[in-house]
């Protein structure tokens, strides 16, 4: 043995460990055995060779992991309503790019939803609307906390609250950390309570924002386990509340407590009440997580 590549790193159970990802050496010996397996050989004197072995799967899994989807451009200039202002997108596109921002010029018209659409799944930020009913003005919609905050401004405006919006969002941007090797993690299953109707657009956002936000602790159980996460519309603090009252190995769980504290949830509490029963009644889950989407809260109840 004359190289090996280690990595690093903490277990599931937090212990520090180190995995071989690639190792290495001379194969001299090796060439010999074959050497006189091969009765047939007439090769004469010393062979020798060197080579090392990759754990692919490891590789694979971390560059998977570490993958950052960043979209190549900041905002998407669009028209809404019976014509299609070419000649007013290419010019605000114009100076949006002179200005540094990056921007995609979306041709035609569309309608709310599908620009909408077509941003959550470029990950584009910001969207700049003109109409024809209403000449001189942009409106700027920005997603911010899971959904988009709407401005208008002026065309001359335009331009300075975009890098004013870019570079608030850069300065908000999370740090990009290393992440340990996912070698298993549990089956993972998302249901979704929520009153309003998801579009598969923003349905994949919040499936990624829901992975990304309990993974670590997910992380932690049993790769056999099956996990149900059960995403509601909710503040943390009626998360908080339901998982202290929910008990999983109780059929008759008595919620109203929580509804006289929230009594605008009564109805989704019924819900999520009758979601948890027909889980344990079907056994498809070993472990059920809440997740709140108002401020990203979650419970494992176990």
């Amino acid at each position: 043995m004359i190289c090996q590549v280690v990595w690093e790193h903490r277990s599931k159970q937090g212990r520090s460990q180190r995995s071989i990802i690639a190792a290495g050496g001379r194969y001299d010996s090796l060439i010999s055995i074959l050497r006189q397996i091969h009765e047939g050989s007439q090769c004469q004197g010393c062979q020798g060779a060197v080579g090392i072995s990759l754990s692919l799967d490891k590789l694979v899994t971390t560059l998977q992991a570490d993958q950052v989807k960043i979209s190549p451009v900041s905002a998407v200039v669009c028209s809404v309503g019976t014509k299609l202002m070419t000649r007013e997108k290419l010019s605000l596109t114009r100076d949006l790019w002179a200005a540094g921002v990056k921007t995609y010029l979306l041709d035609g018209v569309q309608n709310l939803e599908e620009i909408q659409n077509f941003c959550l799944e470029m990950n584009v930020n910001h969207i700049i609307m003109l109409k024809d009913t209403d000449p001189g003005s942009v409106r700027i919609r920005s997603w911010n906390k899971d959904r988009f905050h709407e401005k208008k401004v002026t065309q001359g405006e335009c331009v300075d609250n975009m890098l004013r919006l870019c570079e608030t969002h850069t300065s908000l941007r999370p740090e990009i950390k290393s992440v340990p090797f996912i070698t298993e993690v549990p089956t993972i299953n998302i249901v979704f309570l929520i009153g309003e109707k998801l579009s598969s657009a923003m349905k994949r956002r919040y499936e990624s924002q829901v992975l990304n936000t309990i993974l670590s602790t997910i992380q932690r159980l049993s790769a056999k386990v099956r996990v149900e996460v059960i995403v509601v519309n909710m503040e943390g603090e009626v998360i908080k509340m339901l998982a202290s009252y929910i008990e999983l190995d109780s059929d008759d769980q008595d919620m109203s407590a929580v509804i006289k504290r929230f009594p605008k949830h009564k109805k989704m509490i019924f819900r999520l009440s009758e979601q948890i029963q027909e889980m344990k009644n079907n056994k498809t889950a070993a472990t059920i997580v809440l997740y709140g989407t108002v401020d990203n809260t979650f419970k494992v109840l176990l």
